[in-house]
């Protein structure tokens, strides 16, 4: 097998990823603890476009969802252990980041935000593949290589990092902050668990979980990340999410401007904003769900809701 295969630096990172998480287990003196279990399977490498976007995908969950706390704080140390001066490592973290959202979100190049991104991963390609926009094998072949590449040398500096905690004088009170962190971090599925609870109790179970946590979830993470002492995560996190219910005036409307073109048969146009304003005060007064939103919206008009033009 050619050494340098997508095949074969996969192969090398499988078991990078393995020693990474044995080393993190046994410094920690728990399993499964400083990296979370993977479900996504391993890419497949033909066509190499095809490659790379499923690599791209694998390395994100492994350093953002199964590594969330983890790879931050081994990052944060590489400076503590003279690794990585140049930062060209660290940056490589980022390349997925930025990447992942490049491939698997609709970007508005209108938005500078986006407009910045995007120039960001054309530069990233050209300067891998001799051109910023992959148009063949060839090319995306080059780009998946490139971004293998990149993953050995940041696993293997991370695994670097791991050994030096482990001769550090102080290993103890790293491996105490370290602990620290990844006890504080509570997964996505925690927190919509304990929101369907809690939107059912407020009489609020029209709420989607899911949508709620996906706007609130990182803020709240970093809530009880700042917190100092002990504490029970039932309790703080109930009480930062009725806050949140309680009190944001964001939380995602039921109804859509589609709905209102549609079930109110209001043209496209001023009006349909002008009445997804009075929806977000009639919303925030009495939060229900969907079709009592539209209802209300109806009578307040004095519109006839599609359907009921016979009742």
């Amino acid at each position: 097998m050619d050494e340098h295969s997508p095949s074969s630096l996969m192969y090398e990172i499988g078991a990078l990823k393995q020693e990474l998480e044995l080393r993190s287990d046994s410094l920690l003196q728990a399993q499964h603890l400083a990296f979370r279990e993977m479900s996504l399977r391993q890419p497949t490498f033909s066509p190499p476009e095809l490659g790379f976007y499923q690599v791209v995908s694998w390395l994100y969950c492994f350093y953002y969802e199964a590594g969330r706390v983890s790879f931050p704080f081994l990052l944060e140390h590489l400076s503590v252990y003279g690794l990585d001066d140049q930062n060209k490592i660290r940056e490589h973290y980022r390349h997925v980041r930025q990447l992942r959202t490049q491939l698997q979100h609709n970007l508005n190049l209108e938005s500078s935000g986006d407009l910045q991104l995007q120039k960001y991963c054309e530069n990233w390609y050209s300067r891998h593949c001799g051109s910023a926009i992959p148009g063949n094998d060839e090319e995306w072949k080059k780009c998946l290589v490139s971004l293998l590449s990149e993953a050995l040398d940041f696993l293997n500096l991370a695994i670097g990092c791991v050994r030096s905690i482990e001769r550090d004088e102080s290993k103890e009170r790293v491996v105490e902050q370290w602990l620290f962190r990844v006890r504080r971090h509570h997964p996505l599925h925690e927190f919509e668990k304990l929101v369907s609870i809690i939107a059912k109790d407020m009489g609020q179970d029209f709420l989607d979980p899911a949508k709620i946590c996906e706007r609130y979830y990182d803020k709240w993470d970093k809530k009880l990340q700042s917190m100092t002492g002990e504490y029970d995560f039932n309790s703080e996190a109930r009480k930062l999410i009725e806050h949140t219910l309680l009190t944001d005036a964001d939380l995602p409307l039921p109804i859509t401007g589609q709905d209102i073109i549609r079930q109110l048969r209001i043209p496209p146009g001023t009006s349909v904003g002008r009445l997804l304003k009075k929806a977000r005060n009639l919303y925030n007064e009495n939060p229900c769900n969907k079709e009592a939103l539209i209802a209300q919206l109806a009578e307040s008009e004095g519109l006839t809701l599609l359907g009921t033009e016979d009742k």
